[in-house]
């Protein structure tokens, strides 16, 4: 116990300890390895095939640009990820009006008129406890 006392750090004070076990080596280099991958993976993709949950529905096949649908939308193949940080909410909402015919009520939440919207907040409000 008085050795622990005794003895003083290598290191200037604030410095992080380089990771000294096998077990935390092996976790920084699989980490490593795996952002390098990623990154050659989304840089060298022939296209975004890979990003698509599946087949377009037969009434959309006849679409061939993403951009068309989808705003944020881009050529490169990481243009996708810019569309998660920045860009308008509705954009692919509203794009959607430009073939489908909706109500003026199609961006309420639920597609309900705004009376109804403010009865049930009304009555949702009355029911919290003070």
């Amino acid at each position: 116990m008085w050795r622990l006392l005794l003895t003083r750090s290598v290191r200037p004070p604030g410095t992080p300890a380089p990771p000294t076990s096998l077990r935390d080596r092996l976790a920084m280099q699989l980490g490593i390895a795996t952002v390098v991958c990623l990154t050659l993976f989304f840089f060298f993709a022939k296209d975004t095939q890979f990003l698509m949950p599946g087949p377009l529905s037969s009434a959309h096949g006849a679409i061939e640009d993403c951009g068309t649908c989808h705003a944020s939308s881009g050529s490169g193949p990481l243009s996708w990820a810019h569309g998660l940080i920045a860009g308008d909410r509705r954009a692919d909402s509203t794009a959607c009006i430009t073939c489908h015919k909706m109500p003026n009520t199609a961006f309420n939440a639920h597609g309900a008129s705004t009376d109804v919207l403010k009865q049930s907040t009304e009555r949702l409000m009355r029911s919290l406890p003070d």
